[in-house]
């Protein structure tokens, strides 16, 4: 507060100019009040300290006039929590503000079950024994990507939250990029939402800054601004099997388009990009992480694959829920009478169909879309024989991985190199996702429609890719 109190003394007595050139230093030292200090807060120094002592300077030099902190009145919004949620609240505000979050959202789960956990810095002792679950700490200091260490990290992932608050004690949540920063490194499979002091939300799930693009895209500011962004129009989804053509993609530029995983391949004979990309298999985004990453593109990506950064400015996070496991666990009886479930809303978790496909059809519904065209998805496999333990992944349906060899199951000669793992298919748990999307959209007032060129999808309508286009 030292340059603080000068220049409010300073201005009492005429003109104060500044110079470019840094004429000063900041000493570091075991005693700042403010260098790396967790437990100082800015408000409370200014209130108690500052401007005290500039008040006191003004009445001794018999100014008339006093400073005062205007009052910042706080709101908490309504959440709708479910029975059961578990919430991550950050320490990113002064103690009055965090016990205010605390007690107003122990009301609003109020006989639901929900949990509160707080993330704090080492040594802060906040006294909120009554109304929190349970205390992870970070390193001291200025929250950080620096501070958020592997323990940290495995402490959260750990507790499956529903979403993860931020509290900003302004109302823009300018000023916040290292918390946000920080909790984005985690690579949690929920909504971040920051919470201004007028109650305003802000989805730090969210990198924005997308523009419209030639191939049809919204722009990505979140997923409200998405909502019903492309209703009334038609979108295709294109699989990437041997039936796919870079000739049928050109005929795609201008039309709404869904692709995932190794379609950058085709990029080199097609002026066409999609409108939107996605990867969600693991072996294939830890595969293919840095020709991802070299991808600009609009991206909507499960945070389950945020630690492999393939985010740009153009990206989009969704949750995901567990429902490949409550797929696999079904008996083939049971698939043929099994409803999976299927969101209407990205702001909830996607389900899993056992195909990025199934991602990208509840994330189009979201949009708006209502009339879908697939191709490219052939539905057959040649698998090979061998198959190794990948130890990179710890999930059931990633470990027992297989070994590539040939390559004949895509529309390119090089999709898959030679000693390449990549995981099961699982064609009968992805026709009973997709029997469930059909009917799906044919409630909508729309369908889903199968438009490959070859194909053994049985359980979707067929239609021919060609009378889709006024020639």
């Amino acid at each position: 507060m030292a340059e603080a109190y000068l220049k409010g003394a300073a201005v009492c007595y005429g003109r104060i100019s500044g110079v470019d050139e840094c004429l000063g230093a900041f000493r570091v030292h075991d005693r700042n009040q403010n260098f790396e200090n967790g437990e100082l807060d800015r408000r409370l120094f200014l209130e108690q300290l500052g401007l005290p002592e500039l008040n006191e300077f003004y009445r001794r030099n018999e100014f008339e006039f006093q400073l005062k902190v205007a009052p910042t009145p706080s709101k908490v919004p309504h959440l709708n929590l479910r029975r059961g949620d578990r919430i991550l609240l950050v320490r990113s505000a002064p103690p009055g503000r965090i016990k205010e979050l605390v007690s107003t959202l122990r009301k609003q789960g109020s006989g639901l079950g929900v949990t509160i956990d707080l993330l704090l810095q080492e040594g802060f002792d906040l006294d909120l024994s009554s109304g929190v679950s349970q205390v992870i700490t970070i390193s001291p200091g200025m929250m950080g990507r620096e501070s958020i260490t592997d323990i940290t990290k495995a402490a959260v992932r750990g507790n499956e939250y529903d979403f993860v608050i931020i509290p900003y004690y302004n109302n823009t949540g300018f000023g916040y990029e290292n918390v946000d920063d920080a909790i984005l490194s985690i690579g949690l499979c929920c909504p971040i939402l920051g919470i201004g002091v007028n109650g305003k939300i802000f989805d730090r799930s969210t990198i924005k800054g997308a523009k419209v693009g030639s191939q049809g895209q919204a722009p990505l500011d979140s997923w409200g601004t998405l909502r019903n962004c492309h209703q009334g129009r038609r979108a295709f989804i294109v699989g990437n099997g041997p039936s796919l053509s870079c000739e049928d993609l050109d005929r795609l530029k201008g039309e709404i388009t869904f692709a995932s995983n190794k379609i950058y391949l085709a990029f080199d004979d097609t002026a066409w990009r999609p409108s939107y990309y996605s990867v969600v298999d693991q072996l294939v985004a830890a595969n293919n992480a840095d020709r991802i990453r070299e991808l600009d593109l609009p991206m909507l990506l499960p945070t389950s694959v945020s630690s492999f950064a393939f985010a740009n400015e153009n990206t989009l996070w969704y949750r995901e829920s567990g429902f490949n496991a409550y797929l696999a666990d079904l008996t083939s009886d049971d698939l043929n009478s099994a409803v999976p479930r299927f969101s209407r809303d990205a702001v909830y978790p996607i389900h899993g169909g056992y195909s990025v496909i199934y991602h990208q059809l509840q994330l189009a519904w979201h949009m708006g879309v209502r009339e879908i065209y697939l191709i490219g998805v052939d539905f057959s496999f040649s698998v090979p024989k061998e198959r190794v333990v990948d130890e990179r992944f710890k999930v059931s349906e990633y470990r027992n991985a297989l070994v590539s060899t040939d390559e004949v199951n895509h529309f390119h000669p090089d999709y898959r190199s030679p000693g390449e793992t990549w995981s099961m298919p699982r064609l009968d748990l992805q026709a009973c996702a997709f029997r469930a999307a059909a009917r799906i959209f044919r409630s909508g007032g729309g369908g889903l429609f199968n438009a490959s060129r070859k194909t053994e999808l049985s359980e979707l309508d067929l239609v021919n890719f060609d009378s889709l286009f006024d020639e």
